[in-house]
């Protein structure tokens, strides 16, 4: 770890983030697709390489390295998701960083995105790592997740390097449409136009992503999504 800190150090072109490991971390565990994911959210195998999924035999994980946006030779952390059948019962964190991940100005899935971020001139935003792996699948190449709810100032100032146009909200369905208007819209509105994905028609589960339900599904929604006016 504290090899990867001193590399960190050397760089000034990553003095803003906090964090900086060597692609090399993910050498400490399993390099290919996971059965778990495959079977319980529908991830195929040529998704899972092309993110990098891992897995953690020692924390039972499956592992989601964030890498650079700039550097695949970079992580700016791991998050890990238990596969432990019955986590709760028994204490343990359903998400847990195995390398913190400096959530404030990364964005999931950037780097293997950006070509066709800026082929579409649009970015989808969604909350959760599973999200732009289903909307690979989905044949949306234009998605990055930002590890939860809320927009920030970090991840606005990533979008500034891309040929976009639009940005559009799609998080999970029990976020307001109020909290994407009030605290979302206000950061993105001076830059881009920004719409946002909302199922008015309850074909998601409460909970649910935009990504959770079918390509028909999505595809409705997508097309479907409205733009926030002043």
């Amino acid at each position: 770890m504290d090899l990867f800190r001193k590399i960190h150090r050397q760089n000034q072109s990553y003095q803003d983030l906090d964090n900086y490991y060597d692609v090399r971390v993910l050498d400490n565990f399993i390099q290919m697709p996971t059965y778990w994911l495959l079977k319980n959210k529908g991830i195929g195998v040529g998704t899972q390489e092309r993110f990098g999924i891992c897995f953690d035999r020692r924390s039972q994980r499956v592992l989601y390295p964030y890498f650079d946006s700039e550097n695949n030779n970079v992580i700016n952390g791991i998050m890990g998701r238990t596969t432990v059948p019955n986590f709760n019962e028994l204490g343990i964190c359903k998400y847990l960083p195995v390398y913190k991940v400096a959530k404030h100005n990364t964005l999931y899935g950037l780097l293997q995105n950006r070509r066709g971020i800026n082929a579409t001139g649009k970015v989808i935003i969604v909350e959760a790592e599973n999200s732009v792996l289903r909307a690979y699948q989905m044949k949306y190449d234009n998605v990055v997740a930002i590890g939860h709810h809320e927009l920030l100032k970090g991840h606005v100032k990533k979008l500034f390097g891309l040929n976009i146009n639009e940005v559009i909200i799609a998080l999970d369905k029990d976020i307001s449409v109020e909290f994407i208007k009030e605290k979302i819209y206000p950061l993105l509105s001076p830059y881009y136009t920004v719409s946002y994905i909302c199922d008015e028609w309850d074909l998601l589960g409460e909970k649910d992503s935009p990504f959770d339900g079918s390509y028909k599904v999505f595809n409705f929604l997508y097309k479907h999504r409205i733009e926030i006016s002043q």
